[in-house]
């Protein structure tokens, strides 16, 4: 009996490492996706540019702010309302996003994604581990979606 269970063990612990693993930038890519449709969700309901920013410039991994951005400067000031911060990744969990979104995601009053200097903004963030690879795409006209590759697309020297 107790060989029967040292062999499942030594299967199953593993493969439920793997599992815990994949399962850490799912949640990450998850989280991400959530405010990204939470900031466009009140730009047009509020009628008001809304900015979602890492918290520490171009590293979303430290985690992120949604705010209401009133001059349209990419930037958080006083006189600017704070809706959400989302406190850093798991370990081990990396996202990288190409120059467009790299250092925030900006939506007008009709759920369009913008610069700051008025242009449209498309871009990809990829949300990885040691395994897997979801990435959240930002359409020109701000809508996100969510997709899943296999293997780590993400290095800290190459965006995607």
């Amino acid at each position: 009996m107790l060989a029967v269970l040292g062999v499942v063990t030594a299967i199953a612990i593993p493969a439920f490492g793997k599992w815990l693993n994949t399962r850490s930038s799912e949640v990450a890519a998850h989280a991400l996706l959530r405010a990204i449709n939470t900031a466009r969700q009140n730009a047009v309901i509020r009628l008001t540019t809304t900015t979602i920013a890492p918290i520490e410039y171009g590293n979303w991994e430290s985690g992120w702010t949604i705010f209401e951005d009133l001059n349209a400067n990419a930037t958080i000031d006083e006189d600017e309302r704070l809706i959400h911060v989302e406190s850093a990744v798991a370990p081990g969990v990396t996202i990288n996003a190409n120059k467009p979104v790299s250092a925030y995601l900006m939506f007008d009053p009709s759920g369009a994604s913008r610069m700051s200097n008025g242009a449209f903004q498309a871009g990809t963030l990829a949300v990885c581990n040691s395994t897997s690879t979801h990435e959240i795409v930002l359409s020109s006209g701000g809508r996100p979606r969510l997709g899943e590759r296999s293997g780590n697309r993400c290095t800290k020297k190459n965006a995607v």
